[in-house]
């Protein structure tokens, strides 16, 4: 993923993070799951290529990192102790945000039913998901693939604003 960063870093340079994380989203967005009739996630084998992405699928992605992020960043008491324990987990050292990506699946009334994300820390983990549990979103398109594929920051108590 590392290497994914650098590209994009060099396409969207370095000035212009919003353009960044738009490719971000646009190129993340295909997914191998997408939901049944019934709002239950359900294999497929279908994928699309970053350029056969629809461009609503690509905003409905945007708004959802968007809403997680500001979620993640709000004064909610839960939010507040997934900063503090992030400031723990890095030992009040670099306040750089922490990138995380993350699997959404979206029921067809817009409530997140599931996450899915690599471990950042045991104290961390149990408050990320149940606060990205809580994202309120809009009914996703119809034929829209998922999971939604998000790259989200993490940002510690001492993060400069």
């Amino acid at each position: 993923m590392k290497g994914f960063g650098r590209l994009l870093t060099k396409i969207a340079g370095r000035s212009n993070p919003a353009l960044r994380r738009l490719m971000t989203v646009f190129v993340s967005t295909g997914a191998a799951l997408a939901l049944a009739s019934n709002g239950q996630a359900q294999q497929q084998s279908s994928f699309r290529p970053p350029a056969g992405v629809p461009k609503a699928w690509i905003e409905f992605a945007g708004d959802l990192r968007g809403k997680a992020e500001a979620l993640l960043k709000s004064d909610d008491p839960q939010a507040r102790k997934l900063r503090a324990a992030l400031d723990e987990v890095r030992n009040g050292g670099d306040a750089q945000p922490l990138q995380v990506a993350v699997r959404v699946w979206i029921a067809r009334d817009g409530r997140v039913e599931r996450v899915d994300f690599g471990s950042v820390s045991e104290t961390i983990d149990p408050d990320l998901k149940s606060l990205l549990l809580r994202v309120a979103t809009p009914t996703p398109p119809a034929d829209m693939l998922q999971p939604v594929h998000l790259k989200l920051s993490l940002e510690p108590r001492s993060s400069p604003q």
